[in-house]
């Protein structure tokens, strides 16, 4: 009897196993499933870059944000790390987002300010995640864009003004690619990242038909008019209206309208980048809706007459430019367009094969160039400044070089002293050259031989009358200053001058990164 029950027993305990087992297998059967059918589960963490320079201004925030909107809307779930960069960091904050609610990342970047100029080699310092959101224009001044390879890096644009070529090649190169908002739509784009939308969520007004006729006339409501502004793209966001003779200015929000306070008879001033400015009197009228136009001007013909003069050929000599044929000594020049030739990476391969060196082989930085085969490597100069020896020269982007000037001869390299007895390069950039004033009589359009002569300390003695610089003084605190910045500015984005005499000031607090 005992025997019959032990064996009943095992029965039952057989069947249980198989019962239990199968329970788990349905249960692991539903995960995979749930995990294989819904789109980008597998992304555990975003890391959202979102340049903040001053370039930016221009770029289709509504295309972005409604960009972002349905990625979270088909990956409902993610930890996501937000990069705000300009030329550093300005802002690195974390975000859960559950059930695609994503207000508070979307808040942040809606009330980005964008100022100064992107500095890339920044984003070289955050950890990389399992995907990486770029969202730039990739103009580039100081440094290359440069995308670490480890991470799949998707380089999203909505400016019309992007270096395309360079934000294809590094998203490409990372293992992701490059979303151009003002060529693919929200469905195309996200199709790169491998998510399929059935229907396509989206928050942006209408655009404005083209060919409608905008009213020239404001409406005054309480103080305040208000109104939209249009391109033939559609609304305009970030599009200033400033009032005529005056700092006050606003800018047009997310859905292209805006609001200020004016008075009867003032006259609103409408401008955005690449369109041609339009004035407005302000009357009692209905709301302003206003259409700015490309700013493009063409000539029916021109005609240039006149006989050509032979200017001798001038060549940097570390003491000025002389007239070569002066020159008791050989001098080499590469300019730009031999620099650029073979489309380099860097300023070591835009050089290599053009200098004449005894010893610079493919791999090796320009720093450790050697003419005369005496074992000393040339000495490198930047716009006058030397550079400490086997500094590497990976900064340097090729781009931005104006020219390199080889100087090998002891007669040439006797002002650097023992520093240049291995030969001087000396690297002329593009920035030096800008904004400077001639001492000879070539047409200003030529932009030669342009030496700047006014002094630094008489220049920031004299922005101390200027009305915009004595409003920043009536602030107590650096903040307030930047704050008040960022308004005033609005006025003032045509005036390269406005930025130097505010960066100068800015330097009286101290704060040079700032300014």
């Amino acid at each position: 009897m005992n025997y019959l029950n032990y064996f009943k027993f095992l029965i039952m305990f057989k069947y249980i196993y198989i019962y239990i087992y199968l329970i788990y297998f349905l249960v692991l059967y539903s995960t995979v499933q749930a995990h294989s059918t819904t789109p980008g589960s597998d992304i555990k963490k975003v890391t959202i870059y979102w340049d903040s320079s001053l370039s930016m201004l221009d770029k289709a925030v509504d295309k972005e944000r409604d960009f972002l909107d349905n990625y979270f809307h088909n990956i409902p779930n993610a930890s996501v790390d937000l990069v705000v960069f300009s030329n550093s960091i300005d802002l690195q904050q974390s975000f859960s987002i559950v059930n695609s609610e994503w207000t508070a990342l979307k808040e942040v970047l809606l009330n980005t300010n964008y100022d100064g100029l992107a500095f890339f080699d920044v984003l070289l310092e955050v950890e990389p995640s399992d995907t990486n959101l770029l969202f730039t224009d990739g103009i580039e001044v100081f440094d290359q864009l440069k995308i670490d390879t480890s991470v799949p890096t998707y380089v999203i644009s909505s400016t019309t003004k992007a270096n395309t070529s360079n934000l294809v090649v590094e998203s490409l190169r990372s293992g992701g690619d490059f979303i151009n908002l003002n060529k693919l739509s929200i469905k195309e784009g996200l199709a790169l990242l491998n998510i399929e939308v059935v229907n396509v969520v989206s928050e942006s007004a209408a655009e404005m038909p083209k060919n409608k006729v905008a009213s020239t006339k404001a409406v005054i409501n309480k103080g305040e008019v208000t109104g939209t502004v249009y391109g033939s793209e559609g609304i305009l966001i970030g599009a200033t209206i400033a009032i005529k003779g005056t700092s006050i200015g606003v800018i047009t929000d997310i859905n292209g309208q805006f609001n200020i306070k004016a008075n009867k008879g003032d006259t609103l001033v409408f401008s955005y980048l690449g369109k041609t400015p339009k004035e407005v009197i302000v009357e009692d009228l209905n709301p302003l809706n206003i259409q700015l136009i490309g700013d493009e001007t063409e000539l029916n013909e021109v005609v240039v007459t006149g006989q050509k003069k032979q200017e001798p050929e001038m060549v940097e000599t570390g003491y000025g430019k002389v007239n070569k044929e002066k020159l008791g000594y050989a001098v080499k020049t590469i300019s730009e367009e031999e620099l650029m030739q073979s489309s380099p990476t860097n300023i070591s391969d835009a050089a290599r094969g053009k200098m004449g060196a005894v010893h610079y082989s493919s791999g090796v930085d320009l720093s450790e160039t050697v003419f005369r085969n005496i074992g000393f490597s040339a000495l490198l100069i930047i716009d006058g400044v030397p550079l400490p020896k086997k500094t590497s020269t990976f900064f340097i982007n090729p781009s931005t070089v104006a020219s390199v000037t080889v100087l090998k001869g002891l007669a040439a390299t006797n002002r650097y002293g023992s520093e240049g007895a291995g030969g001087v390069i000396l690297i002329t950039t593009k920035m030096a050259l800008a904004g400077k004033k001639s001492k000879t009589p070539y047409n200003s359009a030529l932009l030669r031989n342009n030496d700047y002569t006014d002094n630094l300390e008489q220049v920031s003695n004299a922005i101390k009358d200027i009305a915009y610089i004595k409003a920043l003084e009536e602030y107590k605190t650096l903040d307030e200053v930047y704050g008040h910045y960022l308004k005033q500015r609005l006025v003032h984005l045509n005036d390269a001058l406005y930025f130097a005499n505010v960066s100068d000031y800015i330097m009286q607090w101290g704060n040079k990164e700032l300014a």
